[in-house]
């Protein structure tokens, strides 16, 4: 006892120590240094690739629907959550854990999380805002009284570019969060926050406490992707000035005073600006002389630069890049398997982040009133690309009849049954052995010669 005592006091002072050297804050409100709004406007509102990623990623979770249930087994939920794919093992733990409920306050709030959003505009908020900025802000709503309080009926999400934090100390490491809107500065208990944050290593000045954006990494491929761009307009609207036009000898009677010069440029510019005239060709009855000067987009590796930083940036967000046109393995095989890594390695993840979340602080309120042990999770069986694949071993399962049915639920992952039955191989009843067939074939077609070659019985001819 006296060891358990020492121990936490010492956990405990080097705790406040950590907290006091990096988040203390001299009591002040610690604002996310990172440039959240520029990664917003360059990223995903200046970016074509930056906002394909994110939408497509948002779009799918946004739709995927969800189910609230009873736990009946907490050891199968642990090994149900830690699964990295839906399978059959999956879906068993998921059966032996979890009892489903159809209706539930919980599903109501989420199904009109507010009355400015849907379940599907309320996810999908939440999903981008936190692969933009790493981080993601819920408000929950409450009543202060009656048979719901405490219990949130709306939730809404805040704007996390504007998001501030009022540290604490080791008991209570945030006293507030702090909505900074300009003029007006709102205050949040943390009990009616709920944060989600990527993991961020930089403990400076409690910078620790907001998540690391994905595209800090990529801004440097976001501002090279961005110029590429530009540089790409600029190509088309007057081709990067790829050329000058000069005098063709150097005989003094042959140069242009600084007049000529300007009104020979703005007749260039009248007649061969612009991309409607992209490519055209300017003759002249004067000496002069073509000096080239510029390179196509393609000469200047534009577009191969701007697939560099595609494929750098589906990276980040663990999605494959041929899902976004990308020329290589661009193939309707691999645009399918892209697809479903895109929901294993992307979306899942994603979306069980979120579940967690809700499940320890939406949810858990509602159990404790209730006194059950309720969750809440994505409904993985509702999404099509995921079950294809079962759906192909179930068939093939179907056909394989030399395999005893215990032998087929461990190949689908499934716990082997005690049942002695299930141990035996069962042969289909249209199946018979091919010499079996040989002689009977033949037996039919002897009683059939015989039938013909026999007497009539009235006649006494043969038939």
């Amino acid at each position: 006892m006296l060891k358990r005592f020492f121990r936490k006091q010492i956990s405990q002072a080097i705790g406040s120590l950590i907290h006091e050297s990096f988040f203390q804050g001299f009591g002040l409100p610690i604002f996310n240094k990172t440039n959240t709004e520029n990664l917003i406007k360059e990223g995903y509102q200046g970016n074509a690739d930056v906002f394909s990623i994110i939408n497509y990623i948002s779009t799918i979770a946004s739709n995927i629907d969800w189910t609230l249930s009873e736990i009946k087994d907490e050891k199968a939920l642990i090994s149900f959550k830690n699964r990295e794919e839906y399978d059959f093992k999956t879906m068993e733990l998921e059966a032996k854990a979890l009892e489903q409920i159809q209706t539930h306050p919980v599903l109501d709030v989420l199904a009109n999380p507010n009355q400015l959003q849907t379940r599907s505009e309320f996810i999908y908020n939440w999903c981008g805002f936190k692969l933009i900025t790493g981080n993601v802000y819920i408000n929950g709503v409450a009543p202060a009284i009656g048979i719901n309080k405490g219990l949130f009926q709306e939730l809404f999400i805040m704007p996390s570019q504007f998001m501030e934090i009022l540290p604490g100390d080791i008991r209570q490491p945030i006293k507030k969060y702090i909505l900074n809107a300009g003029i007006k500065r709102i205050e949040f208990d943390p009990e009616v926050i709920n944060h989600s944050k990527y993991f961020n290593p930089d403990f400076i000045n409690g910078q620790s406490l907001f998540g690391m954006s994905p595209l800090q990494a990529a801004f440097r491929n976001i501002q090279s992707s961005n110029d590429a761009d530009i540089a790409r307009v600029r190509a088309f609207q007057n081709q990067g000035a790829i050329g000058m036009i000069s005098a063709g000898s150097n005989e003094e009677k042959m140069k242009m005073s600084g007049d000529e010069l300007q009104s020979l440029s703005d007749k260039y510019q009248e007649k061969f600006g612009g991309a409607e005239n992209f490519n055209k060709v300017l003759f002249t009855t004067a000496m002069a002389k073509w000096d080239n000067m510029g390179l196509s987009p393609v000469d200047m590796a534009i577009l191969e630069s701007k697939i560099h930083d595609l494929r750098t940036l589906c990276n980040i967000y663990s999605v494959q890049s041929q899902i976004f046109n990308d020329p290589q393995n661009k193939t309707f095989n691999n645009q399918r398997e892209a697809k479903k890594a895109a929901m294993t390695d992307a979306i899942m993840p994603l979306l069980n982040s979120l579940r967690d979340e809700l499940n320890g602080w939406l949810v858990a309120n509602y159990s404790k009133v209730e006194g059950r042990k309720l969750f809440l999770s994505p409904d993985w069986k509702s999404v099509s690309v995921l079950q294809e694949d079962i759906q192909k071993l179930v068939n093939w399962l179907m056909r394989a009849w030399w395999l005893t049915p215990n032998q087929r639920l461990e190949i689908q992952g499934i716990e082997r049954s005690q049942e002695d039955s299930m141990n035996k191989i069962y042969i289909p009843s249209n199946l018979v052995e091919l010499e079996s067939h040989i002689k009977n074939t033949n037996n039919i077609r002897n009683n059939v010669a015989s039938q013909f070659s026999s007497p009539s019985p009235s006649s006494g001819s043969t038939q």
